[in-house]
């Protein structure tokens, strides 16, 4: 399934002056910007034997340079999007400790290009190394059709986003009130769901795990599944531990839960001992609140 999309069409090739000129005179909005290549190394910090480091090459929209058809900044929305939070990711760490219960994540694959690129009509110039032999010597500035969503461009997060959410809603996710990116299933209540940009998280019931999975793969293309592992820069492990844990009342072996932090300097083995069900706090006309069990 991997690297099965065209973000363009070789055969939308035209010349950015025609396409500029073409808009002019309709009085249409056309976009136009560049596109180039970056080769990194992924998880270079680790050591050169881990396997999770690896060359990836990307090819990015250099979103800091959108012009319109008169060579103006191009105007955008702003709208964004509203991936979750550090504490939700936090609150399925606690929900997969629970008894009986487990946690997986899995990487969206190529994610933002699984979206149709919508809106303006953007026109993207090809580096000279994605040129086909025929431009060479016939084409003088040659443009193609932005068809996905690709990284880079402004809107692209915002159009991942909300495709993302409707192909969640279709396969019976629903959002939980006030926070952001984070779902529970309608048929399968008992699971909730987290999604950072391209990092899905879910937590619930072991002998539901796979075959939720299997429902969003049919949706979302997605990698393997793994156990909680690295997510946002932490890497985190669950274990068993003897420790005596008497003096936290409901406490057990399944709720401890040991988190690696490097984003917080001086904080590292931290153990967090849950006691219960975690708590959403929803607000009430009266101001009071109510508590809901997520």
């Amino acid at each position: 399934m991997r690297y099965k999309r065209k973000v363009w069409r070789d055969c939308t090739v035209r010349e950015w002056s025609e396409v500029a000129l073409e808009a002019r005179k309709a009085h249409r909005t056309v976009h136009m910007t560049r596109l180039f290549s970056i080769r990194v190394v992924k998880n270079s910090e680790r050591p050169a034997s881990d396997p999770r480091g690896k060359y990836k090459y990307s090819a990015v929209v250099c979103g800091h340079k959108v012009t319109d058809e008169s060579w103006g900044a191009a105007q955008f929305q702003g709208i964004g999007s509203s991936p979750s939070s550090m504490a939700a990711g936090k609150l399925l760490d606690f929900y997969a400790c629970l008894p009986g219960h487990g946690g997986q994540q899995a990487d969206a694959e190529q994610a933002y290009i699984q979206a149709d690129f919508t809106g303006t009509a953007t026109w993207i110039m090809l580096p000279e190394e994605a040129w086909r032999k025929e431009w060479h010597g016939q084409c003088r500035c040659p443009v193609v059709r932005l068809e996905q969503s690709l990284y880079g461009h402004p809107d692209s997060g915002t159009r991942w986003a909300k495709h993302c959410d409707e192909c969640l809603r279709k396969i019976g996710f629903e959002p939980v009130r006030g926070w952001d990116s984070v779902y529970y299933g309608k048929t399968s209540p008992t699971l909730r769901l987290s999604v950072y940009v391209d990092g899905f998280k879910l937590a619930g019931p072991k002998d539901q795990l796979s075959a939720c999975w299997a429902r969003i793969r049919r949706v979302i293309d997605l990698e393997d599944p793994e156990p909680f592992g690295q997510f946002l820069g932490c890497q985190h492990q669950r274990f068993n531990t003897n420790a005596s844990i008497a003096h936290l009342p409901g406490a057990t072996k399944e709720t401890t839960h040991e988190h690696h932090g490097r984003h917080r300097p001086g904080v590292r083995n931290a153990r967090l001992l849950s006691t219960g069900p975690p708590t959403i706090r929803e607000p009430r006309a009266d101001g009071n609140g109510t508590e809901a069990h997520i």
